[in-house]
């Protein structure tokens, strides 16, 4: 049996911030701006630039509305349903903007 792979990696902007008042998890929407996964026709997810996706961690994100982000977001299953789990989330430099004489 060929499984799919089970995992996803993307950069994205933050758009939303949920953390828990108890601090043990938190929800984080993100836009996809691009998927990077090695190949992103077989990955699981299939991330669409401009598609919000949600991302849950235990724990809280180091991260604002408006960051950038590269992140790997696995599909998980369980007895309440399914969720996106966040790993490895890290803020990125935005890319320079392209000049004129660049062209």
């Amino acid at each position: 049996m060929l499984v799919k792979p089970n995992s996803t990696r993307l950069r994205g902007k933050v758009v939303a911030v949920r953390n828990e008042s108890n601090g043990s998890s938190a929800e984080l929407d993100v836009l996809v701006i691009e998927n990077l996964s090695s190949s992103p026709e077989t990955d699981f997810l299939k991330p669409t630039p401009d598609q919000t996706i949600t991302l849950y961690r235990r724990g809280v994100y180091d991260v604002a509305v408006g960051d950038l982000i590269e992140a790997e977001a696995e599909l998980r299953a369980g007895p309440f349903g399914q969720r996106i789990i966040g790993r490895n989330v890290a803020k990125v430099a935005a890319k320079p903007a392209r000049r004129s004489s660049d062209t």
